[in-house]
This record gives C-alpha cells, sequence and structure tokens, in this order.
C-alpha cells in the first residue's frame, strides 16, 4: 500500500513539476520555490526540524543537480540515488519511468518526456 501511495504521489509530482516548468521557463526556476514548499512543510521558521515529523530525507534531483532537499545533503542525496538506481525496480510506463525501494527508502526514477 505505501508503494503504491509513494507511486501515486511521485507521479502526481511530476506532473506538477512539468506544468510549473512550462509556466516560468525552466526547471532551474523551480528550484527556490520547491525548496521554500519541503522548509514551509518540513523545518520550523528557527531552522529546527518540525517535530511532527521523524527523520524526513527528501532530496529532488534533475539529472546529477539537487535542486531541493531535507535532511540530506548534496552528497548523501547522490548517494542514495545511485544505490537505488542499481536495483530492478518496478516499471511504471514504457517510457522508461520506474520506482525502486529498499525498506527504508524509495525513489522514484522519472525520466523526461514531452507534455
Amino acid at each position: 500500500m505505501r508503494q503504491y501511495y509513494w507511486m501515486v504521489t511521485a507521479t502526481s509530482h511530476l506532473a506538477l513539476a512539468r506544468f510549473l516548468a512550462s509556466s516560468v521557463g525552466s526547471r532551474a526556476a523551480l528550484s527556490a520555490p520547491i525548496q521554500q514548499v519541503l522548509d514551509r512543510a518540513f523545518v520550523e521558521r528557527d531552522g529546527t526540524p518540525n517535530q511532527s515529523h521523524v527523520d524526513i530525507c527528501i532530496g529532488l534531483i534533475f539529472g546529477d543537480e539537487v535542486v531541493a532537499s531535507v535532511g540530506l545533503d548534496k552528497e548523501s542525496a547522490l548517494a542514495i540515488r545511485d544505490r537505488l538506481n542499481e536495483e530492478p525496480g518496478v516499471s511504471l510506463s514504457p517510457a522508461g519511468d520506474n520506482i525502486s525501494s529498499t525498506s527504508t527508502t524509495c525513489s522514484s526514477r522519472l525520466l523526461s518526456s514531452p507534455t
């Protein structure tokens, strides 16, 4: 069930990111607003972690660029991505999109496609 919700969430975020990228003109222009959304959801105003959430680690990666994250530095986010990319994953579409997970980590690998 958890993987299903993650798949739906990831697919929805991809559609939203594509819509926003087309609206603002580039993925790079999305970086600041995405980081603001993550910070407002998972970080208190004083910079401490939101106590309602436990051990949140989220990284949004475009290519090899970590454009937004919570609870991860760039190197950790890329290392987790690389480790999960070695997993076979489950196909989500004929375009090559898939989802990989371990008992504690989940990654969606969503390939660029025309909007």
